[in-house]
């Protein structure tokens, strides 16, 4: 029991050493304690509670609490009022109660830019708000938090060499809230987090850059938060289970937009298109999906423009015309349309005389017989769907072919080519979307 102690002097630098010490109670140093050293706790096991509340460790740099692999029973809280002049360390630590460091300033930061180590550390919970404020990043790599992660309110002014405030990389927490008011001036890195309920990002501030690489979540919350610049969203590999604050497709697409074109990944579009497939709505799915393919053309031709020429080519007026296979309704009306047009297109050429049989049928004395009996006579509508639609025959398009005439030439000949080509890859486009349509049914 230390509470309100002055400590004035340090050897080597350490006011209090107690590397590997075993307290069977509460540990207090707090309540004013104030020391011009540092305080080693490493390896220290304390059954009870930890508490450096109203603590202040101003009189040196480097690591002011030194609590690498500390065990401690039940809290361990640095709040109210706890500051520091050098780097706080927890790496390895457990506590199976709360880290609580609601109001904690950490001035100093080590050689590496951090103020906070805590990597791989096991606690409870952790609540690092409100009025959580460090010069440097705060280091939660491999950390394992068996209920809540709170940086609300948090101000992360720092950065590491790297540019990171949060480097979270790996932890397995139940929630993480970093909202309400969160502030980080660098990079929020949670690569390879795992989340298993929530991760809330409601009204953050993450203007510093947000990666979410191979993380994942149950239900993601990122409604009016101050989003990143372009290029400063990564998210491949992210996964979530639902999406909170009921924001709609465009919006979200807005938000996946920023990923920019250099690190873009499709992960993102098919999540969220998978999430309004799980809620029923199937138009926003394929927005979605629409979106993903045209961004992707948009990547290719920024960082692979040439050798992606052929590609794009082709694949962009699939777009332009059928939303790459996902607005199944444009190739029936595209089919409809073209039938219409080339039942237009022969009732002109017929008008001109530019249509004759393809073999007239003449009697035993090589007289020509009239359609009607020995062979259908000419509809162009019907004449048209027999071109375009490759999949059925109705006697048209092989009784009757265009020739070339005196004022047209070849033109009805070609066009009759073009109507079939045409014909060809609108119906092609369109099977394969039903047959997907049958097949999800």
């Amino acid at each position: 029991m230390m509470s309100g102690t002055k400590i004035v002097g340090a050897d080597n630098g350490y006011s209090l050493s107690a590397e590997r010490m075993r307290v069977a109670g509460d540990a207090r140093l707090d309540d004013g304690f104030e020391t011009a050293g540092s305080v080693r706790l490493v390896g220290a096991s304390i059954d009870g509670q930890l508490s450096l509340r109203d603590a202040k460790l101003t009189g040196a740099e480097g690591s002011m609490l030194d609590a690498d692999a500390l065990r401690v029973g039940r809290d361990a809280l640095l709040d109210e009022g706890f500051k520091s002049s050098g780097v706080v360390r927890f790496q390895d630590a457990r506590v199976d109660g709360q880290l609580t460091m609601s109001g904690a300033k950490v001035a100093g930061v080590d050689g590496d830019g951090n103020s906070l180590v805590a990597d791989r550390i096991r606690a409870g919970s952790a609540f690092l708000s409100p009025g959580f404020e460090t010069a440097g990043s705060v280091r939660l790599a491999g950390a394992t938090i068996d209920g809540q992660l709170s940086l609300r309110g948090v101000k992360l002014t720092g950065t590491d060499g790297e540019g990171d405030s949060l480097i979270a990389d790996g932890v397995r927490v139940r929630d993480a809230f970093i909202d309400e008011g969160f502030e980080s001036s660098g990079v929020v890195r949670l690569i390879g987090a795992r989340i298993e309920h929530q991760l809330g990002m409601r009204r953050a501030d993450l203007t510093g850059g947000l990666n979410l690489n191979a993380a994942s979540c149950g239900d993601f919350v990122v409604i009016e938060a101050v989003s990143p610049p372009e290029g400063g969203l990564w998210l491949r590999g992210f996964r979530f289970g639902a999406l909170g604050g009921g924001t709609n497709w465009r919006q979200q697409l807005e938000w996946i937009g920023l990923q920019g074109r250099e690190n873009w990944s499709p992960d993102p579009y098919e999540q969220l298109a998978a999430w309004y497939d799980r809620t029923g709505d199937e138009d926003a799915a394929r927005r979605v999906r629409v979106a993903k393919e045209n961004d992707h053309l948009r990547h290719l031709r920024q960082t692979n423009r040439w050798r992606s020429l052929g590609y794009r080519m082709w694949r962009r007026p699939l777009g332009w015309l059928v939303g790459y296979g996902y607005r199944r309704h444009r190739a029936a009306l595209l089919l409809l349309a073209t039938i219409v047009l080339a039942g237009l297109a022969f009732l002109r050429a017929d008008s001109e005389g530019a249509m004759t049989p393809d073999e007239p049928v003449v009697d035993e004395n090589g007289t020509p017989l009239p359609c009607g009996a020995a062979y259908p006579c000419f509809n162009s509508w019907v004449y048209g769907a027999d071109v375009v639609l490759p999949i059925i025959d109705v006697g048209q398009d092989s009784a009757w072919r265009p020739v070339a005439t005196g004022d047209q030439g070849q033109l009805w000949v070609r066009a009759r080519w073009a109507f079939i080509a045409v014909g060809w890859v609108l119906a092609s486009v369109f099977v394969a979307a039903f047959t997907s349509l049958v097949q999800r049914s």
